[in-house]
């Protein structure tokens, strides 16, 4: 159990009843819509790597991460969302270092993901996690917004 000045959470893998409030979630904190098949696929095939943040006082899901292990020995965060109330809480430091360690438990050396390049707030909170710009690609969502590849080292 995680916790700090604010109520503690608990991480474990994501369970088909959280998905309604996962996709929920998601749309709120990202504005994304990603297809619910999605998360069902992903926490079959990895649980490890399918994560969700859960108030243990009313069973509120705060936050989820997604990754998958690429080839060789690279990771990639794929979805990773903490709702807009919940954020300042630890929750994010949580699930990232929680799919970190299972990936290290893999043997992966490296850890990617892309981020918005106009949410300074989330790359803000990489960089504190030992991210780096590593590239630029462009037009990387919907609305034209261009995306930073950011990553890390495992060690």
């Amino acid at each position: 159990m995680f916790g700090g000045s604010g109520p503690s959470f608990v991480i474990q893998p994501f369970r088909s009843q959280d998905l309604v409030s996962v996709l929920k979630l998601v749309q709120k904190s990202l504005g994304e819509e990603i297809p619910y098949q999605f998360f069902l696929q992903m926490s079959t095939l990895r649980p490890e790597y399918c994560l969700i943040a859960r108030d243990p006082s009313d069973n509120r899901v705060l936050g989820l991460i997604v990754g998958t292990k690429e080839s060789g020995y690279e990771g990639r965060v794929l979805v990773f969302a903490v709702d807009p109330l919940a954020q300042g809480r630890g929750v994010g430091r949580g699930l990232l270092r929680s799919l970190q360690l299972s990936m290290a438990v893999e043997q992966i050396r490296q850890v990617h993901l892309e981020v918005r390049a106009d949410n300074s707030r989330a790359i803000d909170f990489y960089r504190r996690h030992g991210f780096e710009v590593t590239g630029v690609q462009e037009r990387a969502y919907r609305d034209g917004q261009d995306a930073y590849t950011m990553a890390k080292p495992l060690r």
